[in-house]
Order: structure tokens, then sequence, then C-alpha cells
């Protein structure tokens, strides 16, 4: 049996076919890649907003314990005072406040009035400035 000689452009062309191939599986495998990492960064951003949630819904719990404490707390007060007696005078809880005189300090002395000459320099000082 004889070899078959094929031409130089057949060659040509066949490997230009196999680097087109490995070009595109490249390509593909490139394309592969960069959907996993897509996917792993969505993963891991659901994953963060879980933890997120699940964070914010503890710390509610948390808080509404805490103003639970405290009502029960406050209702335990009540419940003891009414049980020590029965009537409160809001009067006996008031103290006038301490009566205690002014003092202006340096702003109890008037500054003098300004003069002509020194309201012209303050508003404009180019007006009192020589012309030659």
């Amino acid at each position: 049996m004889s070899r078959r000689r094929t031409s130089w452009a057949v060659r040509t062309q066949r490997e230009a076919l196999a680097q087109q191939r490995l070009r595109h599986q490249a390509h593909r495998t490139q394309l592969r890649v960069l959907q996993a990492a897509e996917r792993e960064r969505l993963r891991q951003d659901k994953s963060r907003a879980k933890e997120y949630a699940e964070a914010r819904v503890a710390e509610a719990l948390e808080q509404t314990n805490d103003v639970g404490a405290q009502v029960e707390e406050i209702s335990g007060l009540l419940g003891a005072f009414l049980r020590l007696s029965g009537r409160l005078d809001l009067q006996s809880l008031k103290t006038p406040p301490p009566n205690l005189p002014f003092d202006p300090g340096p702003l109890g002395v008037a500054n003098p009035p300004p003069s002509d000459r020194t309201m012209l320099e303050e508003v404009h000082p180019l007006l009192l400035t020589e012309r030659p």
C-alpha cells in the first residue's frame, strides 16, 4: 500500500483547523472558569446576605427581650409601690428651682457707639483712601 501524500495546502488547512479547535476549547474553558467564579461570587453574596439577616434578627430579638425586661421591672416597681402605699403625693416630689441672681458678665457693659469714621472704615475702606 502506498501512503498518500498530502499537499502543503491541505496540511496547512488541517493545522489551522486544529489551532482553531484549540483556541475554541481554550475560550470555552475560560468561559467555564469565569462562570464558575461568578457563581461562587453570587453564592458568597447570598451567604453574606443570609448571615446579615440572621444577625439582624438576633439583634432584634435581643432588643425585644431587653425592652420586655425593662417593662417587667417597671411593672414590678409600680406594683411594689402600690402595695406599700395606695397614694402618691406628687407635690412632695416637686422642688422649687433655686432663685439665682442674673450675672450678665462682660455683656453687662455696653460698647461705645461707633463714630462715622470707624463705620466708613468697616463698611468701605476704599472711600477713605486719599486720591492723588
